[in-house]
């Protein structure tokens, strides 16, 4: 039962990238384009913004 949608905000060292809000319940790609980063260790983050009991899933992570 969907009572509602989550969107998903991607940040990279605690700024933010993008949001992506899925369409639908199935799965399915999405991409965002970040640009090229400074060579060494970055945090990345996936963080829910629905202020709702709603949930997202994530799978096949990539980074090119």
């Amino acid at each position: 039962y969907n009572i509602g949608t989550q969107s998903i905000q991607v940040l990279v060292d605690g700024s933010v990238v993008g949001t992506v809000t899925p369409s639908s319940s199935n799965y399915a790609p999405y991409a965002l384009v970040t640009g090229v980063l400074a060579a060494g260790n970055h945090t990345i983050t996936f963080q829910g913004l629905a202020t709702t009991d709603a949930t997202a899933f994530l799978d096949q992570v990539a980074i090119n």
